[in-house]
């Protein structure tokens, strides 16, 4: 026999005796298998008092309830203490080393009560006299098997006899004392599995002063705690000093499986939500296994979980996994924890399946990553046979959406998802802590858009295909037609010379997590003949008087010409860049341009592109260009050019031109805008802009360069990010550029550069020359009626001068700077309109005369004077 001496929970010792039981137990059962009480049958009852009246319901220890005692009780009598025992028998004989359990229990705070009760086994019937004889094995104070009854509760304590035996002899002596036996029981294991089911609940009180009143107001309504019901609850409060603790302790039908947790289903006591922080600091839990405790459980560690009760807001889970198997909990409050938590309120107490764990051949540190439209299978590891794995879209409450081991899933529309597991044993409903797997799936990306996806070659001309608007962030593999096994390359271009045959590719972008967008093809087609001329741009506006350049190229072999011809079929230039004359009249004009061999005279077929010429619109605001041009410098750029060019001199503020420019483009588009008259030094230019891709950088304005021009002559050229240039946002991605003329000029050209690779466009709403106002002295002139006023003002060059009656229309009074009234009977306000080249600088700049009253009779102060010869 063993003697093993453990701690309490709050450090009162008590002793459990364990014989290695378990080492030579006949049947070998597995933690789960479940196993039943067999409880005593039959009692016999002694006493040394007459009557038998110090044991009180005696059959109440062999009634298979766990709610009813029988009350052992020692008197003082004349002959000093009495003695009582009680004689608990079982069916059958049991054989040596089987344990057996009592439930006792105290009424009173009896700090020796145990160390005057004995326990003996016993096989046969005793006297029927004094309940002696019969007795087998060695006589054990329950002193000596279990701590001290301090207080008001209820024990489970267990006995193994080192011999063969049919029940227990309990005896109770010493002085007046009280001693409470509910059952006796051993456990018979049926070999069978089932699901998790709690056997009794124990509580009580531990602790110095303390009695059955105490009881009751610290604990209340234990049973609820076992009762399957998540809406009844027994109470535990708090209400203790710092040497007493007050517990509900609950043995299972099973040992739990290794890893398995104790579910508590809880509520605080007018705290609100619990957190782990004030449970680990409030409240202590214990394991055990056969009455002997397990290693401390700390309720701070980070596989104790704390959630919600589904269908409640009020209710948590406490979810506390413990690593080794254990047939029973305890859950106590007081014993000098810290105060803040007034009670528990106790729903349910039991045992739950571990929580699965969860796996996925996609899993990447924690986090299942995949790409858009692939299938995904998320896996329970290691799953118990016969249990049930539900998996949920949320993390408590709701339906399982997916019921086994393993979830799969086709298709997956990019986002971000989070699945919950839970695990219930074979045939049993309580389901487990459920476990979270994130899901990340990633959009793919978009398929590749290519410069130009079908390219004619010539025989021994070389083909390069270009990703359009190429993302950095992106790889890019092409494969040949059919193959989509081998990379033939990898990069923005994919160049290929001397094509001597037609082929086929196709190109991906992949992600740097791996995602392939759906393919795009691109086609090489091989000709017998030259290729034709491609040309930029294949459309071109201007206005009347302008010309504009377009430029040829192809993928031909050396050498090559290209000859132009105009709507004649006459051959108007050669080579690979064509000005149209300056001196078209309005109309829509096209040209031909063909690759001719220099050597063989072969030819292409021909490319036709198409000139439009518009009329200098009629001048609505005079300060606006009404006429442009524009064109490509650089080397060709398939895509780049300048459309809606009419629409920057329409005097539309709604309406634009875009010039457009292809990132990584060796070269830059223009457009000129021409001012109907010319502007001189000091003026102000204010173009009306607009960053298609946004404004979110200041220094995508670098990519625009500003140049101002009399005629062909540059005056000065800056770029729209200079300090020399005002920038003033307006609504959306438009913006004002205003900036000062340091000469004379006629025009304004806004390019594209192509330097800054977030800058691809750029609309022009319009330019517009802003002269400064003129700043006159206008003051009030008071006159007397009849007088004439003489306004006669500094005058500068270029500027021309009106005076009119009437801040809009009115009579033209007279030109120049200087102007002198008639005569003037009221008060009259005259206006002074300043010019340049006919074009309204200003508003009209009011002159106010103000006509006084003229005195009369009224206004004498005395009409009648008496004065002296020679007096005045």
């Amino acid at each position: 026999m063993k003697l093993t001496k453990l701690l309490t929970q709050y450090g009162i010792a008590y002793y459990s005796i364990f014989l290695l039981f378990l080492l030579s137990f006949s049947t070998i059962c597995s933690a789960q298998d479940i196993k039943e009480r067999k409880y005593a049958t039959t009692f016999q009852a002694s006493s040394t008092v007459l009557l038998n009246r110090d044991i009180k319901n005696a059959n109440a220890a062999v009634d298979q309830n766990l709610e009813t005692y029988a009350q052992m009780n020692t008197l003082l009598s004349l002959s000093g203490s009495s003695r009582a025992s009680l004689r608990l028998r079982f069916g059958k004989e049991l054989p040596a080393g089987t344990p057996v359990t009592l439930k006792v229990g105290s009424e009173s705070q009896l700090l020796s009560l145990l160390d005057n009760v004995t326990i003996q086994a016993v096989n046969g019937v005793g006297s029927a006299i004094n309940n002696t004889g019969n007795t087998v094995g060695n006589e054990v104070r329950l002193s000596s098997l279990a701590s001290l009854l301090s207080g008001p509760q209820q024990r489970e304590i267990t006995f193994v006899p080192s011999v063969a035996y049919d029940g227990v002899k309990i005896s109770l002596g010493g002085l007046a004392a009280s001693f409470n036996v509910y059952e006796a029981f051993y456990y018979e294991y049926t070999g069978e599995t089932g699901c998790p089911e709690a056997l009794d609940i124990l509580y009580g009180v531990s602790g110095n002063g303390l009695d059955v009143a105490s009881l009751l107001n610290v604990v209340r309504n234990p049973s609820n705690a076992i009762d399957g019901d998540d809406n009844s609850r027994a109470e535990l409060r708090a209400n203790v000093s710092l040497l007493e603790e007050a517990f509900l302790e609950v043995p299972f039908n099973r040992n739990s499986l290794p890893g398995e947790s104790a579910r508590i289903v809880l509520q605080g006591q007018a705290t609100g939500l619990l957190d782990l922080s004030l449970l680990s600091s409030s409240v202590e839990i214990k394991a055990f296994l056969n009455g002997q405790e397990l290693a401390d459980i700390d309720l701070g560690s980070s596989l104790v979980s704390l959630s919600l009760l589904g269908g409640s807001s009020d209710k948590q889970v406490l979810s506390v996994p413990i690593s080794q198997s254990f047939d029973k909990i305890r859950i106590s409050v007081g014993r000098g924890l810290l105060e803040t938590l007034s009670g528990l309120n106790i729903y349910e107490i039991g045992q739950s399946p571990s929580k699965p764990e969860l796996t996925s051949p996609s899993l990447v540190g924690g986090i299942v990553e995949l790409c858009a439209g692939g299938d995904l299978t998320l896996s329970v590891v290691s799953p118990v046979p016969g249990s049930t794995y539900r998996w949920y879209s949320v993390s408590s409450g709701g339906s399982p959406v997916y019921t086994g081991t393993d979830y799969e899933l086709s298709d997956v529309s990019s986002g971000s998802y989070s699945y919950y597991v839970s695990q219930s044993l074979a045939g049993c409903t309580t389901e487990s802590e459920r476990t979270m797997i994130s899901v990340e799936v990633e959009a793919l990306p978009d398929a590749p858009q290519l410069v130009e996806s079908s390219i004619e070659v010539a025989s021994g001309g070389d083909v390069t295909f270009e990703v359009a608007d190429a993302d950095a962030g992106l790889t890019y593999n092409w494969y040949a037609e059919g193959d989509t096994s081998t990379i033939v390359h990898t990069g923005e271009t994919y160049e290929l010379t001397d094509v001597t045959a037609s082929s086929g590719y196709s190109v991906v972008a992949v992600s740097g997590s791996g995602c392939i967008s759906l393919p795009t093809s691109a086609n090489i087609t091989l000709l017998g003949d030259l290729l034709p001329p491609k040309v930029v741009p294949a459309t071109a506006t201007i206005s009347e008087g302008e010309s504009v350049s377009f430029m040829a190229s192809s993928d031909n072999p050396s050498p090559v010409d290209y000859v132009w011809f105009d709507e004649q079929g006459d051959e108007v230039f050669v080579g690979d860049q064509f000005t149209t004359p300056s001196t078209l009249v309005p109309g829509t004009y096209t040209y031909e341009v063909i690759s001719r061999d220099p050597v063989t005279n072969q030819v292409s077929t021909a490319t036709q592109v198409t000139l439009v010429v518009e009329a200098i619109e009629a001048l609505v605001d005079c300060s606006a260009a009404n006429a442009q041009g524009n064109g490509i410098s650089g080397l060709l750029c398939i895509g780049c050019g300048v459309s809606n060019a009419g629409n920057a001199v329409d005097n539309d503020p709604n309406n634009f031109s875009r010039l457009t420019l292809g990132v990584g483009v060796s070269g830059s588009v223009y457009q000129e805008l021409i001012f109907p008259q010319s502007g001189v030094s000091g003026d102000s230019i204010r173009l009306d802009l607009a960053v298609p891709g946004g404004l979110a950088d200041v220094g995508v304005l670098g990519g625009i360069q500003v140049t101002l021009y009399n005629g062909t002559t540059q005056v000065q050229q800056l770029n729209v990010n200079d300090a020399l240039v005002n920038l003033s946002l307006l609504s959306g991605n438009r913006f004002n550029a205003i900036f000062e003329a340091k000469n004379t000029y006629d025009r304004v050209e806004i390019r594209n550069t192509g330097l800054v690779s977030a800058l691809t466009s750029v609309d022009i709403y319009g330019a517009y020359i802003v002269v400064p106002e003129v700043e006159v002295d206008n003051d009030i002139v008071e006159i007397c009626a009849g007088e004439t006023i003489n306004f006669d003002i500094i005058t500068e060059t270029g500027l021309s001068y009106s005076w009119y009656d009437a801040p809009t229309g009115g009579t033209l009074l007279a030109t120049g700077g200087s102007f002198t009234t008639s005569e003037i009977n009221t008060s009259q306000i005259f206006y002074l309109e300043i010019t340049r080249n006919s074009c309204l600088i200003q508003e009209r700049i009011p002159f106010e005369v103000d006509v006084l009253p003229t005195a009369t009779a009224g206004d004498l102060l005395t009409t009648n004077f008496d004065i002296c010869a020679g007096g005045s």
